[in-house]
């Protein structure tokens, strides 16, 4: 049974990190059913309300998966919880900053840069950051 727990400890992992971006994306397209016609422009909402509702909507993905990819793993983990956390979090915040280097050296983004990353990797880190809490505060609680 313990060998079960730890494989499916990364499966996990990987398993909110596959769902939580297609969650976003459903409902992004969500909030375009929304729009008006006439606020499309070359198959863009262009609404003041839908810049903002995008950009909640990252932010809160981004918040509640780094907190369950913290949370998760180390919930499923036979022993060593809080260093399942740990490793997890490291992990993300690896994972994040090659993925938002990558993201901004393609050729499509116009190089953004960090400066428009900086917001939702700081927002990682704190989602990351609390589900680490709670890890300790569990923890604390059954030793």
């Amino acid at each position: 049974m313990k060998f079960l727990r730890w494989l499916s400890t990364p499966i996990s992992f990987l398993a909110l990190c596959g769902i939580f971006p297609l969650l976003g994306y459903f409902i992004v397209n969500w909030f375009d059913r929304f729009c008006a016609p006439e606020q499309f422009i070359a198959g863009s909402c262009v609404a003041t309300w839908h810049v903002s509702a995008i950009d909640a909507t990252i932010y809160g993905v981004a918040f509640v998966l780094s907190l369950l990819l913290v949370i998760v793993p180390a919930t499923i983990a036979p022993v060593g919880k809080k260093i399942t956390s740990v490793v997890a979090f490291l992990f993300w915040a690896a994972m994040l900053s090659g993925l938002s280097f990558l993201f901004s050296r393609l050729p499509g983004s116009m190089a953004i840069g960090w400066a428009v990353l900086a917001v939702p990797m700081a927002i990682s880190v704190a989602g990351g950051g609390i589900g680490l809490l709670v890890v300790r505060s569990r923890t604390a609680k059954t030793i």
